[in-house]
């Protein structure tokens, strides 16, 4: 006997592969918009009062607010708004993607007396351990002796390419209104 030929299954079965490839390919994309773990670490100056314990960073892609623009028509002298429309900022060639950097930082007090103000310094290294970004934040942030505070912190970025974030405290202000800042900058060695 003479068997009929397999192209129905053939056929089908090149459009189940087809479909998991756009399944793939659909999945990616959302993947690379879904906020991910950046690396965080502490680089504390040996006589700082106050010191970065614990840091969590998260990198987020962000989306514009969209704009209102007005559809005008002239009627003679007269310019009336018949219509408006709503632009999305994020779709194609219509806007720079932009993504956040958000953070958690465990802060601890070292010293006898309590903080009123902290700069935090936040240095944003590729996976090359390049120096890409340096961000500096005031932070009012009353921290008893001894105590352990959770700072957030936040940055805008035009790029994904952060690999890692090091957190310092650079400066401090305590509730007496002495200052306490470092005598040298940061260095940071791969």
């Amino acid at each position: 006997m003479h068997s009929a030929p397999r192209r129905p299954a053939l056929q089908s079965s090149r459009l189940v592969a087809a479909a998991a490839a756009l399944w793939i390919a659909l999945f990616a994309t959302l993947a690379s918009a879904v906020p991910h773990t950046v690396r965080a670490r502490s680089a504390n100056y040996d006589d700082a009062p106050a010191t970065v314990k614990q840091a969590t960073v998260r990198l987020a892609q962000t989306f514009s607010n969209p704009s209102q623009f007005p559809f005008a028509s002239v009627q003679g002298e007269e310019i009336k708004i018949a219509r408006s429309r709503v632009r999305y900022m994020n779709r194609k060639n219509q806007q720079a993607q932009t993504f956040l950097l958000e953070g958690e930082v465990q802060v601890r007090n070292g010293m006898h007396k309590p903080i009123a103000f902290l700069q935090l310094t936040a240095i944003c290294l590729n996976a090359f351990q390049e120096r890409i970004d340096t961000a500096q934040q005031s932070i009012e942030e009353p921290i008893s002796p001894g105590q352990i505070r959770i700072v957030h912190w936040t940055k805008n970025l035009p790029h994904e390419e952060v690999y890692e974030v090091v957190f310092a405290v650079t400066a401090v202000r305590f509730a007496d209104g002495t200052v306490w800042a470092p005598t040298e900058e940061l260095v940071l060695s791969p």
